[in-house]
């Protein structure tokens, strides 16, 4: 499994710099299933209670690559703060398995 350059395996690594200036285009997750095509869950063993509990992914977010074969980014709630966080790609996280 990959890690991250502070040593959590990659799927723990929400908040990356990597897509540190990535925001979602919805406000709330009542906006997001109104208006995109989104997917949530709980975090399992990856919660931090109180803090990160849930995930979001939802097709056309900015920060997803044009290229990608998935068009789903992902990112998880920040419960103290009050936003969300980018995590990924679905390509990476693998959060929602979609087919026939």
């Amino acid at each position: 499994m990959c890690k991250s350059s502070d040593g959590r395996d990659e799927l723990d690594s929400w908040g990356s710099t990597k897509y540190e200036g990535c925001q979602p285009s919805f406000s709330s997750f009542r906006d997001a299933f109104e208006n995109y095509v989104s997917y949530t869950g709980g975090l399992g063993r990856r919660m931090i209670p109180d803090k990160f509990e849930v995930w979001i992914c939802y097709e056309g977010d900015l920060c997803l690559e044009t290229t990608s074969a998935d068009p789903l980014f992902c990112y998880v709630f920040d419960e103290e703060l009050t936003q969300f966080v980018a995590w990924g790609p679905n390509t990476v996280v693998r959060l929602v398995r979609r087919g026939p």
